[in-house]
């Protein structure tokens, strides 16, 4: 699904809709039982919230040193 995420968001992006939006594949991100919702067993906890930030903020044009992003 990601490539097709990707690119209808880059529709949106190319058409000024979106002219924010960035798109970061986070297909790799493991997640282990503290990071899924102990309510419906899906949606991400608040642990699994701060993982995915976490992922995504590094490789963003938004990150500019404020943050450790090692390699």
């Amino acid at each position: 699904y990601n490539p097709i995420l990707r690119d209808v968001l880059q529709e949106y992006i190319g058409d000024g809709r979106l002219p924010n939006a960035e798109f970061i594949d986070i297909f790799n991100v493991q997640f282990s039982d503290s990071h899924v919702n102990g309510g419906d067993c899906f949606h991400p906890s608040e642990a699994g919230h701060s993982l995915l930030s976490d992922v995504e903020w590094c490789p963003s044009k938004w990150e500019d040193g404020q943050f450790s992003c090692g390699p």
